[in-house]
């Protein structure tokens, strides 16, 4: 027997049998736009920032620096040769991103570093060799 409150809670997953019903349920617009998930580390020498983006490719990814600015794109298409797969039901062809992020002044633009490996995306971020690390200085609340 199924109750009204079964029904409710199960009514965001789609039916294999009848796919048409997950695109008329749901705003289908065959594109994946996702914001990968970053973190930020810093030590004595450098930032080191990463960014999770697996399935793709490093030739997938675009990124530069700005002025004071580092950029990180991808947009991948799906491959569309003709095959002999006979789908009942295709939600994906294309993935994009952008990531952008304010480069702190102590950053040696010059030396910036990337490896995709994994699914993750790392990037090394030395330290500008002229910039003297300031440490924070702490200011009583009174």
């Amino acid at each position: 027997m199924t109750t009204k409150s079964n029904e409710k809670k199960n009514s965001h997953i789609g039916s294999f049998t009848n796919p048409l019903n997950n695109v008329k349920n749901n705003n289908y617009t065959g594109v994946d736009i996702k914001i990968p998930a970053v973190n930020i580390e810093k030590n004595e020498k450098e930032y080191f920032v990463s960014l999770v983006a697996p399935g793709l490719k490093k030739e997938d990814f675009k990124s530069g620096v700005d002025h004071n600015t580092m950029s990180i794109s991808c947009e991948k298409k799906e491959n569309n040769e003709p095959n002999e797969k006979k789908y009942i039901q295709k939600e994906y062809n294309y993935a994009a991103f952008k990531r952008t992020f304010a480069l702190p002044q102590d950053v040696n633009k010059n030396k910036i570093d990337a490896k995709y490996e994994d699914g993750i995306l790392n990037i090394l971020l030395p330290f500008n060799e002229d910039v003297k690390q300031t440490p924070i200085k702490r200011i009583a609340v009174k």
